[in-house]
């Protein structure tokens, strides 16, 4: 190396440095949106820095390398082997590298997927830290997503949520689009792992605008086969198979096997479901053959399963057995590899720790506190699965939003639950009244309190509007409001039970009754109000001043009034609990406001109804923030 430094005149030195710098700024860059021209750039860089004997270049064309071994060959023994190196050179060295965190991160990701989540979360805690200390926004906002990645598959979607959003910011400050479009569909993602389909295809459509705008194909193929996915869980199966198969295409375009074997086993999965057997058997073979030249046997095994049951399904036992039979071999395989990294990782530690008495002593500490954590974490997560079971029965009584559409195409539903499970909801449904005309009945109901308590309310009211309107056939608002209150009241012993025993829960609510033919509506409200937007004004239209349910009116005494309504064509009329207006954010972190509810519901009221949706719903991100959400948020739309 001294021989080149010889050989070397300052000019020419002078102006290989140029070049490096150059290439460090197109590799940071370019290395997520496209991670061939990154490690074109680093054979470069490592060529160059390798001639006038640059050590903090060597690092960081190696770290370029490993991220091409793992995101790209997916050859992770060789991508750890390059980050060895490139930490060794590091730490010798004086000159601080921009890009140590993101060398973190790939060895944080890599442990993650191996299924060490402790190194996997230490790593990428560490890259946070140094992209701070080091004021490097592209790392530290890469790394805050990463983070965000990992709370998902940890389903702490409240943190994933809020790590997403800090990203988020973070990229367009920057204005990194590849990083602002991942973090949407990382939005995207949370909704998807919370079943809320059509909340997801949003966040995963937005981001697809902004990379049909640019040049990004891995983050577009993994958008498409994330829509696919909602799109199959929604049953829309032409549109999965289209997203999904877009996906596939651009993964076998840039040769991203583990992004193929993805789509290969998804899109066999899809088939499966549709008996298209043959079709699921030649992707899954893809998959099988993918997965073994590179070893990735976690995915290897899933694929061996899934083709056995295809086999079963086809009555050629003898193939399903052998395919079998090899999963059980690839499973006790990945089983071995996990218990022999843990073994080692244990081991690593215990070496380190030995060192030092004090080390040792908190070392114990700490297994203390981690064995408590543990035990802590299997309640959270019994319980947590308990609620989340209860949030699945829940959305299977309630209709889906997009069920709204066959009475209306135009109209809209934002539905954003506090908890896991929600005291707000919506019910619709229709009926053929005396005078032979079709009726739509629409209501918007918050019950009191919200998550488990609210949820069996919103059970309960569910539960009495079918009784009083499917089966009594009572359809006009206001008496539909006075049944449901004596029922509720009566369920609830609200007017017999002692004060120590009583309960005021209840729910305020506002009802529709719509002939959409003759431009007929009826409206009661109980304790709430809805609105009409005409003429470029709105107003408002008011409910009664009583709760459904509580003792604190005596019973007959409340009267909930039906409205008649002539609606207009231009109309927009909107039904809302208080979540939304009640919501803290903003710069001084005060309440959205009714007043600024209404005035923003007349500034978008000109919009079509999936554009005011998508408006809303940012409109309540961008106000909430980090803080946060104080309460379940529903709001109806319909325009005439």
């Amino acid at each position: 190396m001294q021989t080149n430094l010889i050989t070397i005149n300052s000019v020419e030195k002078t102006a290989i440095f140029s070049r490096i710098r150059l290439l460090q700024k197109e590799i940071i860059n370019v290395r997520v949106s496209d991670i061939q021209q990154g490690h074109n750039a680093a054979l470069e860089l490592f060529t160059l820095s390798e001639k006038i004997g640059y050590q903090l270049g060597i690092a960081e064309a190696k770290i370029m390398f490993a991220a091409y071994q793992y995101f790209r060959t997916s050859n992770i023994e060789q991508a750890l082997l390059y980050l060895e190196e490139a930490f060794h050179i590091l730490d010798n060295e004086k000159e601080q590298s921009d890009s140590l965190p993101w060398a973190y991160s790939i060895k944080g990701n890599i442990a993650w997927r191996m299924g060490d989540f402790d190194e996997g979360f230490t790593n990428m805690q560490k890259s946070l830290e140094v992209a701070k200390k080091i004021n490097e926004p592209n790392s530290l906002a890469w790394g805050t997503y990463l983070v965000g990645g990992f709370y998902v598959e940890m389903k702490d979607y409240d943190k994933a949520r809020d790590c997403h959003i800090d990203a988020l910011r973070q990229f367009e400050i920057i204005n990194d689009v590849e990083g602002y479009s991942s973090s949407l569909a990382g939005l995207g993602n949370i909704h998807l792992a919370l079943n809320e389909y059509e909340s997801a295809i949003t966040c995963y459509e937005e981001a697809l605008s902004i990379v049909n705008q640019h040049d990004m194909k891995t983050i577009k193929a993994r958008i498409y086969n994330d829509l696919g996915v909602a799109y199959q869980s929604l049953d829309y199966i032409e549109k999965a198979i289209e997203y999904l198969e877009k996906s596939y295409k651009i993964r076998t375009e840039i040769n991203n096997i583990l992004g193929k074997i993805a789509s290969e086993i998804n899109l066999g999965r899809i088939f499966t479901s549709l008996k298209q057997y043959e079709k699921a058997e030649n992707y899954y073979l893809k998959a099988i053959d993918n997965a073994k030249s590179i070893t990735a046997n976690p995915r290897l095994q899933k694929a061996y399963q899934a083709i056995a049951d295809v086999y079963k399904k086809t009555n050629q036992p003898w193939k399903a057995l052998e395919y079998y039979e090899k999963y059980m071999e690839t499973n006790a395989i990945v089983r071995g590899e996990e218990n022999e990294a843990n073994h080692k990782n244990l081991q690593i530690k215990h070496n380190l720790e030995k060192s030092k008495q004090e080390a040792e002593i908190q070392r114990l500490r700490n297994e203390e506190l981690k064995e408590a954590n543990d035990l802590i974490k299997a309640q959270t997560k019994h319980i947590i699965d308990s609620i989340t079971y209860a949030k699945r029965i829940q959305e299977a009584i309630l209709p889906l939003p997009s069920e709204l559409l066959k009475y209306a195409d135009t109209s809209f539903v934002l539905y954003e639950p506090k908890d896991i499970v929600s005291g707000d909801c919506y019910w619709f449904t229709d009926q053929i009244c005396e005078d032979s005309t079709e009726r739509v009945i629409i209501a918007a109901i918050d019950c009191t309190g919200h998550g488990v308590p609210g949820a069996f309310m919103v059970v309960m009211a569910n539960s009495l509007l079918n009784e009083i309107v499917n089966e009594q056939k009572i359809t006009e608002p206001g008496l539909i409001l006075t049944k449901l209150d004596e029922k509720i009241r009566n369920l609830l012993h609200q007017d017999t039970a002692g004060e120590d025993t009583s309960t005021q829960d209840g729910m305020d609510l506002t009802i529709f009754n719509i002939d959409f033919e003759n431009g007929n509506m009826l409206f009661a409200g109980a304790k709430n109000s809805a609105y009409q937007v005409r003429n470029g004004e709105i107003n408002v239209i008011k409910g009664s001043p009583f709760p459904i349910g509580g003792n604190q009116f005596k019973k007959g005494t409340k009267i909930f009034e039906t409205q008649y309504i002539k609606m207009k064509e231009g109309d927009m009329y909107y039904m809302a609990t208080d979540g939304f207006q009640d919501q803290f954010g903003g710069i001084d972190n005060k309440k959205f406001t009714k007043k600024r509810f209404r005035e923003y519901l007349l500034s978008i009221s000109h919009l079509t109804p999936q554009e005011q949706y998508e408006t809303l719903h940012k409109e309540f991100y961008d106000w909430k923030g980090n803080f946060a959400q104080t309460d379940d948020v529903l709001v109806m739309g319909l325009k005439c």
